[in-house]
């Protein structure tokens, strides 16, 4: 069975669960008059829990990003009495700010929760085969360091006693977590920066390209343009990337480096996925199917 290609539409269910919730959200992001920037706190204070919230533990969670950047993120949340400092370089949510995330949690369970893309049986079978999947991917021996997946488990689980839709979304969001483990797992031997890495496989997603396109798509990262003209130099440097007049491509050695990293990615990400015998993970693939073009045409209950 082709794992990759029912992760593949496991994701675009993923994905479609995610603009449902978002679109449900704009009423309660306007009632709570949150700030434009609320999007990197909010999380933040889901994924830790009872931890600190620190920009460096957070570059675990997401290593492609800029921490001068989520450190104003930070301290601009406990300047509006999101967030208060703890002294020790780290925050921890106000009541304002943790009930601005219950309220977040509740809308998205609002409008995820009444959409019935699958039928209840076939929900059902769905949810207990990623909660195999999950379960096993927490307890493999491989990748050495489950920090996304497991903070997701402990921090962001809503409860046994939550809806069947949203609890796919959990589990779904704990794979997630996983494949990024996976794959920060391949790269992290290289010693190299979370954000050489990522201009690195900007380039290999997009192929040849000038500097100022691969600074153009990674914007969001909120990195500055400096540090990815010295990210660039540095895979000059190493042999991995090419520039000739102006463009940039991989070499032969950069993109044997960086087939090899997916390569490996798959393989510690799909090999939980082997606690599923070949007919459940067909029947899988079924119903994954279902669920993408389920959530096309979502119908609620009334």
């Amino acid at each position: 069975m082709n794992l990759n290609l029912i992760w593949t539409v496991l994701e675009d269910s993923y994905n479609g669960f995610n603009n449902i919730s978002f679109e449900g959200s704009m009423n309660t992001i306007a009632e709570l008059n949150l700030p434009s920037d609320w999007f990197i706190w909010l999380v933040a204070i889901m994924f830790f829990g009872s931890e600190p919230i620190s920009s460096k533990q957070f570059m675990n969670a997401l290593p492609y990003g800029w921490a001068d950047a989520l450190e104003e993120r930070f301290a601009s949340a406990a300047k509006q009495g999101y967030l208060i400092a703890d002294g020790m370089g780290g925050y921890h949510p106000t009541e304002k700010g943790a009930e601005a995330v219950r309220r977040m949690i509740q809308a998205d369970s609002d409008v995820v929760s009444p959409i019935n893309p699958l039928s209840e049986e076939n929900s059902q079978r769905l949810l207990d085969y990623l909660i195999r999947i999950a379960n096993a991917s927490l307890s493999a021996s491989e990748p050495p360091a489950k920090f996304i997946i497991s903070h997701k488990r402990n921090f962001m689980h809503p409860g046994k006693n939550a809806s069947r839709n949203v609890l796919i979304v959990q589990y779904l969001n704990e794979l997630e977590g996983y494949r990024s483990d996976s794959h920060n797992t391949t790269w992290q031997v290289y010693n190299i920066k979370g954000h050489t890495w990522d201009f690195f496989s900007c380039l290999w997603r997009n192929g040849t390209s000038p500097f100022d396109k691969l600074f153009e798509k990674l914007q969001y990262n909120e990195v500055p343009e400096s540090i990815y003209t010295q990210d660039l130099q540095e895979l000059i440097k190493r042999g991995w990337i090419n520039e000739v007049s102006g463009e940039n491509q991989l070499t032969v050695e950069g993109k044997k480096i960086r087939d090899g990293a997916e390569t490996l990615t798959k393989q510690y990400f799909f090999a939980p996925w082997a606690c599923l015998n070949t007919t459940e993970q067909a029947d899988l693939m079924n119903l994954a199917t279902q669920l993408s073009n389920g959530l096309q045409n979502p119908k609620a209950e009334l």
